[in-house]
């Protein structure tokens, strides 16, 4: 009622009435979980419209929250599925199960998941927290997962996609990001017809991308080359030179990345990240706060050459790097995944040394 009287006089005191009375209505007695989950995605879309009104990000917050809500709700058996059962009404049944299945299992339609990845994207906008970012790009990405390639808006989604996996580039450095936009330009490419307008914007853009690769590239190489040229300016007892190594590193990385596949990752850069890697770790002591991040990138670096090469000696390095990681941390710094790395690295040893003797 006070919804649809703020869409024919747009009284903002109406919307504000809305939002209340929903929120009054959830703080009600139990009542059935797809009604729940129905309620936060409506206060979801009342919190946004107000976000339109007053430009408040509080409100923007909630629209958030509320749809991530209705995802977090899971099923139970309720009563009405009982009664149900015991009048052995199959036919009421099914309708039950599959509205619990969607509502409660954190199921979120498309619809939904698009508008949440909407949602996050504005947050991001507003606010600039990568963490907005990247859940607008899973929540994107979920919402196309169930559409017909050959939807009509598919073209679209796939170009916001690639939009934001440039902003993530544009954030972090990492390149793999454009690799992902390109590899989103070229759906459309490989599936629209000649003719179609949209194709020539998608070929501009997978164009666009490869420049910005290369121009990538050669910015790397430049800044390799200009450590490389202080470095050999600076004795080992200069106090800049610890930095100046830190430094090297996650260049010669950005560099190896600048692939696409396999077979075009320069592996001489990965052996020059680890080199580098190797000799940042020696110009920190045990107590430093920042040897397990360096440690537990090292051991990445090693598996991905393994990958690569296949050389044994590297699980051994992973392993080594790793295990020194685990122990230096506190134990409430302890993450299960960093044991469960450990023990996955422990069984390709075992299971690679087993297959070559």
């Amino acid at each position: 009622m006070f919804e649809q009287k703020f869409d024919q006089e747009g009284h903002i005191d109406d919307l504000n009435n809305a939002i209340t009375a929903y929120e009054d209505y959830l703080k009600s007695a139990p009542f059935p979980i797809f009604d729940r989950t129905s309620c936060h995605r409506e206060l979801a879309r009342l919190y946004e419209r107000r976000f339109d009104w007053g430009n408040q990000i509080r409100d923007l917050d909630s629209a958030i929250t509320n749809y991530e809500a209705s995802r977090a709700i899971r099923p139970r058996l309720s009563p009405w599925l009982v009664w149900l059962v015991w009048r052995d009404r199959r036919d009421k049944i099914g309708n039950h199960i599959g509205a619990i299945n969607h509502e409660g299992t954190g199921g979120l339609s498309s619809g939904d998941l698009l508008k949440l990845a909407s949602l996050y994207e504005r947050r991001f906008a507003w606010e600039d927290r990568i963490s907005d970012l990247d859940n607008a790009i899973k929540n994107l990405k979920a919402g196309i997962k169930d559409l017909s390639i050959h939807d009509t808006q598919m073209s679209n989604y796939l170009s916001t996609l690639a939009r934001l996996q440039e902003q993530q580039f544009d954030w972090d450095g990492h390149l793999r990001h454009i690799h992902d936009a390109i590899a989103m330009h070229e759906i459309p490419l490989k599936l629209l017809s000649r003719h179609d307008p949209n194709k020539s914007y998608h070929f501009l853009e997978v164009e666009r991308l490869h420049k910005r690769k290369v121009e990538w590239a050669n910015y790397i190489d430049d800044a390799i080359t200009k450590k490389k040229a202080s470095l050999n300016l600076l004795s080992n007892f200069e106090s800049e030179r610890p930095d100046q190594v830190l430094e090297l590193a996650p260049l010669h990385q950005q560099r190896f990345d600048w692939g696409d596949n396999e077979r075009s990752y320069d592996v001489f850069h990965l052996d020059n990240a680890i080199t580098s890697q190797n000799a940042s770790l020696k110009l920190l002591s045990n107590s430093d706060p920042e040897k397990p991040i360096y440690l537990f990138e090292l051991a990445r670096l090693y598996k991905r050459r393994f990958h690569l090469k296949s050389h044994l000696i590297d699980i051994g390095g992973a392993i080594k790097s790793q295990k020194a990681a685990v122990d230096l941390l506190p134990a409430f710094n302890q993450e299960p995944n960093h044991f469960l790395d450990l023990a996955r690295l422990y069984m390709q040893r075992f299971e690679r040394a087993d297959f070559e003797t």
